[in-house]
């Protein structure tokens, strides 16, 4: 039968003078504050970097906000020519009903069955071959048709 284990008590450091006692404590306050330190630094590139990436997307929304409104010009000018041409076409039509530009092509519009008017088959034709000129692929895909 072995004899039950005795624990063996741990040495114990002698008693420390209170000046070692704060020489310690200052090491490891000093070592405290030093990671605490580095953690801010960290912290304050992450900051940096972060305010670096809010700028350049702020940059990025005005360059697009500011495309938005160049284009959404362009395109109430357009509207407003394409009302402009329309109301011409109206009036010519109306004063000149038996022009020949009026009569039918023999072509019909994909969508209603209407006959296509021959001034309707130059506009197409006009409307494609810019289409074309400007790299628009397929340009009769996007007319009234």
């Amino acid at each position: 039968m072995s004899e039950p284990s005795q624990k063996i008590p741990s040495p114990q450091p002698p008693p420390r003078s209170d000046v070692e006692t704060w020489k310690v404590a200052y090491v490891q306050m000093r070592a405290a504050v030093e990671e605490r330190n580095q953690q801010i630094a960290a912290l304050m590139a992450e900051r940096d970097r972060l305010q670096t990436k809010l700028r350049d997307a702020q940059a990025t929304a005005d360059r697009l906000q500011h495309q938005y409104a160049e284009t959404r010009a362009k395109y109430l000018m357009e509207a407003m020519h394409a009302a402009g041409l329309e109301a011409q076409r109206d009036a010519y039509m109306e004063v000149h009903p038996d022009s020949p530009l009026l009569a039918d092509s023999g072509r019909r519009f994909k969508s209603a069955a209407r006959a296509k008017t021959v001034a309707r088959l130059i506009y197409e034709s006009a409307f494609d071959a810019k289409g074309h000129e400007l790299g628009v692929p397929r340009p009769q895909e996007r007319r009234n048709d």
